[in-house]
């Protein structure tokens, strides 16, 4: 059975982009276009890893990942960081909310793949 991941982001482009590279790679992919849609599939659908970016519409991504960690059935599942917000005070805030990872837009689809598959392969969760 093929890995899933669960991908946020309100660029049609970047879905379309990180969907075509990671369905390449192997995985299933299931995407949001909002932060409260991540969080609705999250629950439902508990994919083994969730990629969010962090401004998007009706819920961002910091919110939605505050959300995941409070389920049970998401608590644990690791959670990568998109965004195209730089600098060092963001990669922070992304690891003290409990984001195995924070990549920055413009990204390479190919390291994110790659990043993908080393959390996978080393079962990296949420130490949250």
């Amino acid at each position: 059975m093929n890995k899933r991941i669960l991908m946020a982001d309100d660029d049609a482009v970047i879905l379309k982009v990180g969907k075509f590279n990671l369905e390449k790679a192997g995985y299933e992919v299931i995407t949001a276009t909002n932060g409260a849609e991540a969080v609705e599939s999250g629950r439902r659908e508990k994919p083994d890893l969730i990629i969010l970016d962090v401004m998007m519409p009706v819920m961002d991504g910091y919110t939605a990942l505050l959300k995941l960690r409070g389920y049970e059935e998401t608590k644990d599942i690791p959670v990568i960081i998109l965004t195209a917000q730089e600098g060092d005070v963001y990669e922070k805030i992304s690891g003290e909310m409990g984001a195995v990872e924070h990549l920055t837009k413009p990204f390479n689809p190919n390291d994110l793949v790659e990043k993908i598959s080393a959390i996978l392969i080393a079962g990296i969760k949420c130490d949250c």
